[in-house]
């Protein structure tokens, strides 16, 4: 009796797995080809913008509110570009770029941040970010003095074979000047 007990578990335990199998290949095509079918949903041949949830998705977020965020977003990216390459020109002989965000610049002044590079101040800020362009051997140093709230800063990219700087490293800094140290490129021989 024990022996037929412990078989039909088994058995219920092997079509539990199976279904389970199944169902979760069913769900991966399901979600593949949902996927598909709403990767444009604004075309014209489909008539899923008809559908309840995809209209109140598509009145929620118009598409000219859409247009113009990419609009200002690019119009940002251009002005920045245009700033380092004229930063770069001023700047001269700087081999490599430290970018620095700011990551809790909430309730604070930007312009009470002060990141200077061999005693002169750099002030081109975009957002949270702050490029600088550096050579070998430049000195840089975060001032936060007049900030009374601690503010994290963030490595985000380097370039130019930066060695003693490395991308995610992170800085914590209250009230207080704090020397990043002297930049070092790698050496090629």
């Amino acid at each position: 009796m024990s022996r037929g007990f412990y078989d039909f578990v088994i058995r219920l335990i092997e079509r539990i797995e199976s279904l389970l199998i199944k169902g979760t290949i069913a769900l991966i095509i399901l979600l593949i080809t949902v996927q598909v079918a709403l990767n444009d949903p604004l075309n014209v041949n489909l008539k899923l913008s008809e559908l309840p949830v995809v209209e109140k998705v598509l009145t929620y977020l118009p598409l000219e509110k859409l247009d113009l965020e990419y609009q200002q977003t690019q119009q940002g990216v251009a002005k920045h570009k245009e700033a380092s390459r004229i930063s770069s020109q001023v700047m001269g002989e700087k081999k490599g770029l430290i970018e620095l965000t700011v990551l809790n610049l909430d309730q604070v002044n930007q312009n009470n941040i002060r990141i200077i590079v061999n005693g002169k101040r750099i002030d081109n800020f975009i957002g949270n970010q702050i490029q600088i362009f550096v050579s070998d051997g430049d000195r840089v140093i975060v001032d936060t003095r007049g900030v009374q709230r601690g503010l994290w800063f963030k490595v985000t990219d380097i370039s130019g074979g930066i060695q003693n700087f490395r991308v995610g490293e992170q800085i914590w800094i209250q009230d207080n000047l704090k020397s990043l140290g002297r930049v070092e490129f790698q050496k090629r021989y």
